[in-house]
């Protein structure tokens, strides 16, 4: 009997489900206060740290999953050549395409006379330095893609490779958001090559024991890891503060940081995957309709959402602290206008790339799967 293909609604769930913890983080960075955003108190709030413990974890196992689809159809050179140059497409102009925008509303603001636009080489260095700066998860996706596709098809998915590129990672600057990016990666490699060895293995026994009603008891042990580790969890531990790199610090504390983060990453990632899976079998077809709408533009949502939570937040400066209610209000709100924003966007050719272009989702386009397959 052919089996029936359709999209899994897992992976939008997933994506639908990170996608408004990014929207509801920024909130609570942007709509808590002048005061707050400016003295970066929100790395200290504790509803804060939780989300970016796993969030961004979570959207980067759902990357490297689906980026095995992609890979393992590159047999020959001339489709891994075409391969790489949609993935560089989809990633990269999305970017491109938000510093135009970015400059041109500095030009509007500041006029000709502000410093980036004061000599030809200003504007050049400018342009460069927001390139490289703007979504920075899409470049770190772009790079963790890149690495896993040399290593796959050039280094026969060589073990040792990794791991001297991972002590290379350590020595290297964490600037232009590099750090981000190495934090991102083994997650990204994890989730890959889960992913093929689940495919080739034709569902084990052992993912059938997440299955059923032996689920829970998996949900739950993860559950009580990740609340566990989340109890050990500061500020220092982003990585937006302690960095990844080891030059310059206290070795053996940092290496401590950036393992700690990376299991802690791995253990919510992996609940929430584990719980929301559960949740869908008991919800049945056709559920959170609402979480997989999210998922689907998630690219879009991403892209734009940052620069509404920003307009906003210029309206909410006499808020001294963060009041979870009136951040979730603002976080609900800056996603229907974003969603709103994607939709229009779509449909208007010179700007659709502001919204993603083709590829809607933050994660990637997939092909359609077996319904029996998934996460």
């Amino acid at each position: 009997m052919d089996r029936v293909k359709k999209r899994v609604a897992l992976p939008d769930i997933l994506k639908g489900f990170a996608v408004f913890l990014v929207i509801l983080g920024h909130c609570i960075q942007e709509g808590s206060g002048t005061a707050f955003q400016e003295e970066s108190l929100y790395f200290t709030d504790k509803l804060y740290q939780f989300i970016y413990s796993f969030h961004m974890p979570l959207f980067m196992l759902v990357s490297g999953y689906f980026a095995w689809d992609s890979m393992k159809r590159g047999t020959e050179k001339k489709e891994r050549r075409r391969l790489l140059g949609r993935k560089a497409e989809a990633l990269l102009i999305p970017v491109f395409a938000w510093t135009v925008f970015e400059m041109a509303w500095q030009l509007a603001e500041s006029g000709p006379e502000a410093d980036a636009f004061a000599s030809p080489g200003a504007l050049a260095e400018s342009f460069a330095l927001g390139f490289l700066s703007t979504g920075w998860f899409l470049w770190a996706v772009f790079w963790c893609f890149l690495i896993v596709y040399m290593v796959h098809f050039y280094f026969r998915d060589s073990v040792l490779l990794y791991g001297a590129g991972f002590l290379v990672m350590y020595v290297m600057p964490d600037g232009l958001g590099l750090g981000a990016y190495k934090f991102m990666l083994p997650y990204f490699i994890a989730a890959f090559y889960f992913h093929r060895f689940q495919e080739q293995a034709s569902r084990p026994r052992w993912l059938e024991r997440v299955s059923g009603t032996n689920g829970w008891v998996w949900v739950g042990a993860a559950g009580v890891l990740f609340g566990v580790l989340f109890l050990f969890f500061d500020e220092y531990s982003m990585i937006y503060l302690s960095g990844y790199k080891l030059i310059g610090k206290d070795i053996l504390r940092q290496l401590g940081i950036d393992s700690y983060r990376t299991v802690t990453g791995f253990a919510g990632a992996v609940f929430f995957i584990l719980l929301w899976r559960k949740a869908a079998e008991l919800a049945g077809e056709g559920s959170f309709r609402l979480l997989r709408g999210l998922g689907v533009n998630s690219l879009g949502l991403y892209l734009i959402s940052g620069k509404v939570c920003l307009v906003a937040g210029q309206h909410l400066g006499e808020i001294m602290h963060p009041n979870y209610l009136l951040n979730l209000a603002e976080a609900v709100a800056v996603t229907a206008v974003s969603y709103i924003l994607t939709i229009i966007l779509e449909h208007i050719p010179v700007l659709r790339w502001l919204a993603g272009g083709k590829i809607r989702s933050l994660a990637g386009e997939r092909p359609e799967r077996d319904e029996n397959r998934g996460l």
